[in-house]
C-alpha cells in the first residue's frame, strides 16, 4: 500500500511558514467579511429598488456598515397586500439570485486544474450564503413578523446551509468531497506487492 509522506525540505523557515500562513487567514477573514458585506448591502438595495418599482413610499434605509451586518429598507405605511409582499420576498431572493449567478460563472467555471481548495471554499461559502438569502427571502416574504421576531436564531440556518453544500457540490464536480470520494473508490493497482 503506497503511503503519501511529507518531506520538510532542509532550508525550511518555519517563522517564514508561520508568517504566511497567518496572513492568508487574515486575508481570509477579511474576505469573507467583504463578502458578507457586499451581500447585505444587496439585500437592501433589492429591497429598495422593488419597493421604488411597486410605489411604496420609504422612510428610512439603514446600509450594512463596517461594523454591524444588519441593516433595513422600512416602508412609510405597512400593509398586507401582493405589493408588501414582494417587496419583502425581494431581497433575499435578489442577492440570493445574484450571488447564485457569481458562484456559477466565476467560481464553477474554472479548469479543474487551476482550482485550489482555496478557491473550492470561497466558492462554497458564496453558495451557501447564497442559499441563506434565498431562504432569508422566501421567509422575510412569506410570514414579516415571524422573521423579525426569530432574530436570525442558529437552528434556522441548518437547512440553507445543507442545501448549500449540496448545491455546491452539484456545481463544481471537483469539489473537496468529490476528490475525496475518487480517492475513497479509486482503482487500486493489484500488481504492486
Amino acid at each position: 500500500m503506497r503511503r503519501f509522506h511529507t518531506r520538510v525540505p532542509v532550508n525550511f523557515n518555519m517563522a517564514a511558514s508561520v508568517a504566511v500562513t497567518t496572513l492568508l487567514v487574515l486575508l481570509s477573514i477579511v474576505l469573507i467579511w467583504l463578502i458578507k458585506w457586499g451581500d447585505c448591502n444587496l439585500h437592501e438595495s433589492g429591497h429598495y429598488v422593488v419597493g421604488r418599482l411597486l410605489g411604496i413610499p420609504i422612510a428610512d434605509i439603514d446600509w450594512c456598515g463596517p461594523r454591524s451586518l444588519k441593516g433595513e429598507v422600512i416602508p412609510k405605511i405597512s400593509e398586507n397586500s401582493v405589493r408588501f409582499s414582494l417587496f419583502y420576498f425581494s431581497g433575499g431572493l435578489i442577492s440570493g439570485a445574484g450571488l447564485l449567478a457569481i458562484n456559477l460563472f466565476i467560481f464553477a467555471n474554472v479548469n479543474k486544474e487551476t482550482r485550489s481548495l482555496i478557491w473550492l471554499f470561497f466558492g462554497l461559502l458564496i453558495t451557501i450564503i447564497a442559499t441563506t438569502e434565498l431562504f432569508l427571502g422566501l421567509f422575510e416574504g412569506i410570514d414579516h413578523v415571524a422573521y423579525q421576531q426569530s432574530g436570525g436564531k442558529p437552528a434556522l440556518w441548518a437547512i440553507p446551509i445543507i442545501v448549500g453544500i449540496a448545491l455546491h457540490g452539484l456545481t463544481i464536480r471537483n469539489t473537496t468531497w468529490g476528490r475525496y470520494f475518487k480517492y475513497l473508490f479509486r482503482k487500486r493497482n493489484t500488481s504492486e506487492p
